[in-house]
């Protein structure tokens, strides 16, 4: 049986990948190969790209309650982290097409029997941590700029944050916040 190396693996190896670069000409010949999965089976990506964005609704609906609403963009902003994991039936159908496979519905979720699932919901894990850990951020420095205090509203909250000092503060400390968090990695 061959060893098939994944992110969790022990083994030491030897040698370093190899890191190749990416050009104009490779984002066009992958968004033409895009392009070509959409035309063969519209369907399966209007469904799935339909999922995420819909979650997005039901997350700006959950946080339009006056206690979640200054979480409502580090949640956004945050769920983008976790488009890897949502694409997921999207890559398997791409990766079958590929290979001349059966994209059936049935095959959506094949990349659950995949060698590599163990890779795959690492990276999950590592991303849902991030995700989390930008969340409480991004709550202490709402609680730190508007000392706890609540929105009454959406209009309120919007009329505080960019018509005062504090919602400034809170606006460049953030996004100093999501810098320093996107160097860390």
């Amino acid at each position: 049986m061959t060893h098939i190396p994944h992110a969790i693996d022990t083994r030491r190896h030897s040698q370093r990948p190899v890191v190749r670069r990416i050009g104009l000409e490779q984002v066009g010949a992958a968004f033409r190969k895009g392009l070509d999965d959409f035309r063969q089976k519209p369907s399966h990506y209007v469904f799935l790209c339909l999922v995420y964005p819909l979650m997005g609704i039901v997350i700006g609906l959950w946080t339009s309650g006056n206690k979640a609403l200054p979480s409502l963009f580090p949640l956004v902003g945050g769920f983008a982290l976790l488009g890897p994991i949502a694409a997921l039936g999207l890559y398997e159908i791409s990766r079958r097409r590929e290979r001349g496979l059966d994209t059936g519905w049935r095959h959506v979720f094949a990349v659950f029997r995949s060698p590599s699932i163990l890779s795959i919901a690492a990276l999950g894990v590592v991303l849902m941590a991030i995700f989390i850990m930008w969340l409480f951020s991004a709550q202490a420095l709402f609680d730190w700029a508007f000392a706890g205090e609540n929105p009454q509203s959406f209009r309120a909250f919007a009329a505080d944050l960019f018509g005062t000092a504090r919602g400034w503060t809170l606006i460049v400390a953030g996004n100093l916040l999501g810098l320093a968090l996107r160097w860390s990695r």
